[in-house]
């Protein structure tokens, strides 16, 4: 075989390889060799009869004693290709892997403790953050906002902590503009607190001697403003019965009825069933003397003032209606953006049906309060929406909100 084929043959394996490529044919002579300035040499056939027992006896063995060797014969060809890669060049590529490996190693340590010092280095940045947000809670500071970087552990965390700052402030601006109003009421009633049994004593003194000089108009007007005072200082609770309000409203409607001359029709609906369940002390009678007082126009116009008592569901529905001039439209938009005012104002002619809404809301839940509606020319009905539960009920229901 020409030697040329053999170089095109083994050039690859030659150039990538630092071991011994030769070719023996079936006598033992050396056809081809890899090894830089190895030619082929004439043997006699002693000598090549010695190479090919060393070679046999490698192959046996599958090594030497300086060398790795291999042997496979090629075919049918009768050409026995042999290969053999000194030990110590062996050694030093694994002595090259070995360094690579330790290199690569200590690389991906550098690398990993690189890492991980940066990770927490910004672990510790947002969690300082969080601990300075809190430290500023605990000062008094409820307005902080951390910052949200990711949806991480610490993100979380970093948006619960926002969301209970934002409650926590609500529910105490809560908390103090209901603390206010109690205040105020606590004020305007010691401003306007009259020992009672004098207060009675004198509108008896009256009503006797209208009694005597014959005006009966005028003794029972004193008899009802006696009622209204008698039933304001004996009922103490914060919830009474539903027909102890609208016997209380009665009262009042039939008083400012004489102050009319009489020109105002009053018309209460209510089924008996109703009669037992709770209501907040006095939330009606502001609601029906705003009607009075800004309702109506004209002097002599029949005035017509009713109260119609519904239940839906689980709520109890009391509207309070006239026909009297009605609201433009533009008023009754900025009533009701008044209702939702949490601030205390006490001036404006909607300030006691914003005052009913807002103590509706304080004892029940934003669910509940005070609706209006109205038509320019025809009337207007304002809706009271409360809880449909009885007395006791609602009073340890209040009672609970005001422990809380």
């Amino acid at each position: 075989m020409p030697t040329d084929r053999l170089d095109s043959l083994f050039q690859e394996s030659a150039t990538e390889s630092e071991g011994k490529i030769q070719v023996h044919n079936r006598l033992g002579e050396l056809v081809y060799t890899t090894q830089e300035g190895g030619e082929k040499e004439q043997r006699n056939e002693k000598e090549q009869r010695d190479e090919k027992m060393q070679r046999d006896e490698k192959k046996e063995r599958g090594q030497g004693e300086e060398a790795f060797y291999s042997e496979q014969e090629a075919g049918t060809s009768g050409l026995t290709v042999s290969y053999s890669l000194a030990r110590e060049v062996l050694r030093s590529r694994v002595r090259t892997m070995n360094r690579q490996a330790v290199g690569i190693v200590i690389g991906i340590c550098i690398f990993s403790a690189t890492l991980g010092i940066l990770i927490s280095r910004q672990f510790h940045k947002r969690m300082k953050v969080l601990v300075e947000a809190m430290e500023q809670v605990e000062s008094g500071n409820l307005a902080v906002n951390v910052p949200i970087l990711s949806n991480d552990e610490i993100g979380k965390i970093s948006a619960s902590f926002n969301e209970m700052c934002k409650k926590l402030q609500d529910y105490i601006n809560q908390v103090y503009n209901a603390e206010i109003q109690r205040k105020n009421a606590e004020l305007n009633a010691l401003q306007a607190q009259i020992d009672p049994h004098f207060l009675y004593n004198t509108l008896e003194s009256i009503k006797a001697q209208a009694l005597k000089a014959g005006d009966e108009k005028a003794a029972q007007m004193v008899c009802l403003l006696g009622n209204l005072f008698r039933w304001s200082s004996r009922y103490k609770e914060k919830v009474v019965y539903l027909e102890d309000e609208l016997d209380y409203v009665k009262s009042y409607l039939e008083l400012m009825n004489y102050r009319l001359d009489n020109r105002l029709d009053i018309d209460i609906v209510s089924e008996d069933r109703y009669l037992d369940y709770g209501i907040p002390k006095l939330i009606l009678q502001p609601i029906i003397e705003n009607t009075i007082r800004h309702g109506f126009s004209g002097e002599g116009e029949k005035r017509i003032v009713g109260i119609v008592v519904k239940q839906k569901q689980e709520k109890l529905e009391i509207t309070v209606y006239d026909n009297g001039k009605g609201i433009s439209p533009e008023r009754l938009s900025q009533i009701k953006e008044n209702l939702e005012e949490a601030a205390i104002n006490e001036e404006g002619s909607s300030v006691g049906i914003r005052n009913v809404n807002q103590r509706i809301r304080l004892m029940f839940g934003n669910e509940y309060g005070v609706m209006i509606r109205s038509i320019e020319k025809m009337g207007t009905a304002i809706k009271i929406v409360i809880p449909a539960i009885q007395k006791k009920e609602m009073e340890r229901l209040v009672q609970d909100d005001h422990s809380r």
